[in-house]
C-alpha cells in the first residue's frame, strides 16, 4: 500500500472486524506500530452500544421493569398500581405468616376490639363491671325536710316543700318517726313554673302516690320499694309538697327518697 495520509484514506463504513488493525504510536519506542481491533477491548462495548440490552441480563431487567406496572416482577407477582386489586397470602405479607403485615394475635385482638366497639359492653367482663359501677354512682338517697311537731303529735295538712336537685327516678321511699305511730304521708309534685304556693299547685290532685301513700302502721319505720301506681319520674327543679294525711303519735317524721339519677 502506497504511503498516504490517514485523512486521505477511505472510511471503513462498517463495524470493524476483530482482526482489523489500526495505526498506533508507541511513545516508548518512538515508532508507529499496528494494533488489532480486538486488542483495543472494543468488541464487548460495541456489542452493548448497539444492543437493545437483551443480551445483557442486568440491562434486560432494567429495561423491562423501567416501563412495567410491576405485574411481571416475580418479587411482586401482581399488579400493585393504584386502582388495582392485589391479593395477599401468608407468603406475600398477610394473614398471620411470619412475614405478615399483622400477626394472627394482632388480627384476633383487632376483631375483638371491633366486636366491642359495636356492642353494649355486656360481652366484656371489664366493661360490664365498669357499667355496673357507673350505675351505682348514679344511685342516691335524698332526704326531705324533717317535719317537727314541736313536742306534740304532728297535725294533718301540708308541712313543707322539697326541690329536686337533679332529674331522677324514684326507686324507693322511706319514713322514720320518733315513736311508734300510725302515720300516712302524701306527696304532691308540681313544676317550678306551675308552683303558686298551693293556690292551684301543688295540691292533692298533684299527688304522685296514687292509692299507696307512704306511712307506718303502729311502727317507727317503713321502706316502700314497690311504689305501686306511683309517678316516679322527677325533673330537675320539680317541687314536691309534703302533706300529712294522718298521724296519731309521731312528733318528728323524716322522709327520704332512694333515686337513680337520669
Amino acid at each position: 500500500m502506497a504511503d498516504s495520509k490517514i485523512s486521505d484514506l477511505t472510511a471503513l463504513g462498517t463495524t470493524p472486524a476483530n482482526d482489523d488493525v489500526l495505526a498506533i504510536v508507541d511513545t516508548d519506542a518512538s515508532q508507529t506500530k499496528k494494533v488489532s481491533y480486538t486488542n483495543l477491548g472494543v468488541p464487548a462495548n460495541t456489542t452493548h452500544r448497539s444492543s437493545d440490552g437483551k443480551n445483557h441480563s442486568d440491562v434486560v431487567l432494567n429495561n423491562t421493569h423501567r416501563s412495567s406496572d410491576g405485574s411481571d416482577h416475580t418479587f411482586i407477582d401482581q399488579d400493585v398500581t393504584s386502582g388495582s386489586a392485589p391479593t395477599f397470602t401468608a407468603d406475600n405479607l398477610s394473614d398471620g405468616g411470619s412475614n405478615a403485615i399483622i400477626t394472627t394475635t394482632q388480627e384476633t385482638n383487632f376483631e375483638a376490639a371491633y366486636t366491642h366497639s359495636t356492642g353494649d359492653g355486656s360481652d366484656h367482663a371489664d366493661v360490664a363491671t365498669n357499667t355496673s359501677d357507673i350505675t351505682s354512682l348514679k344511685e342516691h338517697t335524698l332526704y326531705l325536710p324533717p317535719i317537727n311537731g314541736g313536742g306534740f303529735a304532728i297535725t294533718t295538712g301540708m308541712k313543707g316543700y322539697w326541690v329536686a336537685p337533679f332529674a331522677c327516678t324514684i326507686t324507693g321511699v322511706g319514713i322514720l318517726t320518733d315513736q311508734s305511730s300510725t302515720t300516712t304521708v302524701d306527696l304532691w309534685k308540681t313544676t317550678y313554673a306551675n308552683y303558686d304556693a298551693g293556690a292551684t299547685h301543688p295540691v292533692d290532685g298533684d299527688s304522685i302516690t296514687a292509692a299507696a301513700p307512704i306511712g307506718t302502721s303502729a311502727g317507727v319505720k317503713n321502706l316502700d320499694t314497690t311504689l305501686t301506681g306511683w309517678t316516679t319520674a322527677v325533673a330537675e327543679g320539680d317541687i314536691i309538697a309534703i302533706n300529712i294525711d294522718a298521724n296519731d303519735n309521731a312528733t318528728y317524721v323524716y322522709l327520704f327518697f332512694q333515686v337513680t339519677r337520669t
